[in-house]
């Protein structure tokens, strides 16, 4: 298995593939590390999205896990899908969890036991069910605020966290996102070491699907004082500074 690429190792890898005949990097490209990181995420974003979209499998390499996701209780009810039956309450991530493209699981801390999605749009239907075990059986759904997504449960009166393992369209605000506790290891001191998180073999299929859109990119470039490794934008992108 090879190893992942950092967002400083992708950078370049996507800067040679315009290389001249005598080797040298072509001035031509006039774009920014953090124009042309934003640019790679997108991509990265859009194959993966592709291929989960067709029904194959997306490789574990894709995927990180925020360990402890806190969760409290939800007293408005218009926020709800449905009204909770009576003796159960709805439990909400206390934050969104960052944009993702695949959700693999949602299970408890330990990993002892996957709880069941529904979709938001669906759970009256489940709720409501005349068969017993599917009323009483945990389940999570997702909703999003436009600020992020968050998660709601239904049917556990007691669970304070849980697990959820994804495919994240930024992998640094994943290994960031704020657990139960600030873990301050999970803190890159140079965000540009972020692994980019995608399997091996995808990753020339990224690196040339960004590059073939280059001239229509080109006209749309993030504007940066320097062609460097440095964000000198305003506001990067994802509404969160590298």
């Amino acid at each position: 298995m090879l190893e992942q690429k950092t967002y400083k190792e992708i950078v370049q890898l996507w800067r040679h593939f315009p290389l001249d005949s005598s080797g040298h990097i072509s001035d031509d490209i006039g774009m920014s590390d953090m124009a042309i990181l934003n640019h790679l995420l997108d991509t990265r974003s859009e194959i993966l999205s592709e291929i989960h979209s067709s029904g194959q499998q997306l490789g574990p390499q894709n995927f990180q896990t925020l360990s402890c996701v806190e969760l409290e209780s939800v007293t408005k009810t218009h926020e709800m899908p449905c009204i909770p039956p009576s003796g159960c309450m709805w439990l909400r991530s206390s934050k969104p969890i960052p944009r993702f493209i695949k959700i693999s699981s949602v299970s408890d801390i330990e990993g002892h036991e996957n709880i069941s999605f529904v979709e938001w749009t669906k759970a009256k239907i489940k709720f409501n069910s005349r068969h017993k075990g599917n009323r009483d059986k945990k389940y999570y759904t997702i909703r999003d605020s436009g600020e992020g997504s968050y998660i709601y449960i239904l049917n556990d009166d007691f669970l304070k966290v849980v697990s959820v393992s994804a495919v994240f369209e930024d992998p640094r605000l994943a290994r960031e996102f704020p657990g139960c506790e600030r873990d301050l290891t999970k803190i890159i001191c140079n965000p540009w070491d972020t692994p980019f998180k995608v399997d091996a073999g995808l990753r020339n299929k990224i690196l040339k699907s960004a590059w073939q859109i280059l001239p229509a990119l080109r006209g749309s470039t993030i504007s940066d004082t320097d062609n460097n490794s440095l964000d000198d934008t305003v506001k990067y992108r994802r509404n969160d500074s590298i």
